[in-house]
């Protein structure tokens, strides 16, 4: 049971990452695609960068473990803030 737990976390890291850097990239294109500014897009990638950090940080801070549920929370955090940067 304790091998099963293990690689249960290490596969959610891995793929907490994974979904991390595709939500950015993919909603970053997007966003450049679609008002074609690099500027308009590279602030609201840093923006959105530093909300999900403080995501992480408040996870942190409260010591929740991350599971399947709260390795979606920073993709979610990037793929609605993103779009709403811009307003």
């Amino acid at each position: 049971m304790p091998y099963i737990r293990t690689m249960n976390s290490q596969n959610i890291f891995e793929e907490m990452k994974l979904f991390l850097g595709a939500a950015l990239l993919v909603t970053s294109l997007l966003f450049f695609f679609f008002f074609r500014s690099a500027r308009a897009t590279l602030i609201s990638v840093i923006t959105v960068v530093i909300g999900v950090i403080w995501a992480f940080g408040f996870i942190g801070l409260f010591h929740f473990q991350i599971t399947v549920l709260t390795a979606i929370i920073p993709p979610l955090v990037i793929v609605i803030g993103i779009p709403n940067c811009i307003f």
